[in-house]
């Protein structure tokens, strides 16, 4: 473990395989359990855990931010690569397969992060309790991606996406709450002038 920093409460769990890679990373877990197997690399890595699971399997390479409430959990597979600058937000559940490579910058939510409120209950929880801050759960539904996908730059998977096995997510789409069968390749539909006018 080089330049990193491991905080956990009294009741969160941690176990690290042999042979990882923690770097230039920040772990802080309340109440929740991170599984490390064996051969991972943690590098520049932020993980949030307030009451949930992550699971990282063997030969993993991780490199994004992983933010965790509510009881999420977030299973990412063997030899899958998450790049700087990429997000997971888990307030339920997202899976990851095998062999799945994420790139820089990519967004996956299965949450809608916030509860919407009218302007009048918003501004007294923004008095009360802080701006920003939640006090219930907000909207979430499962995500899943599959084995030997490809998700490209400034891509968002959204909640309730299944991404089946070796599916393509071209730059900077955004995908939400569809089923996407095994071997597609999914990019934003273009005008005449090649401008995205919306996203699957």
């Amino acid at each position: 473990m080089k330049k990193s920093r491991i905080n956990a409460s009294n009741n969160s769990h941690i176990k690290i395989g042999k042979n990882c890679v923690i770097q230039a990373s920040d772990i802080n877990i309340q109440n929740g359990s991170l599984i490390i197997g064996e051969n991972v690399s943690l590098i520049n890595t932020k993980i949030k855990i307030n009451q949930g699971t992550i699971i990282i399997k063997n030969n993993a390479r991780i490199m994004c931010h992983i933010w965790i409430r509510y009881g999420g959990v977030v299973n990412i597979g063997e030899y899958t690569n998450i790049n700087i600058g990429s997000e997971i937000r888990s307030d339920e559940s997202i899976t990851i397969g095998d062999f799945t490579q994420i790139s820089y910058n990519v967004n996956i939510w299965d949450t809608n992060t916030h509860c919407i409120y009218p302007p009048y209950k918003r501004r007294e929880l923004s008095k009360t309790i802080g701006i920003g801050n939640e006090i219930e759960k907000p909207i979430t539904k499962p995500v899943k991606i599959g084995n030997d996908c490809w998700i490209a730059k400034n891509s968002s998977i959204l909640k309730g996406v299944v991404l089946g096995d070796n599916t393509i997510v071209g730059y900077g789409t955004t995908i939400i709450n569809k089923c996407i069968e095994n071997n597609s390749i999914i990019v934003p539909k273009l005008d005449f002038k090649n401008k995205p006018i919306n996203n699957i």
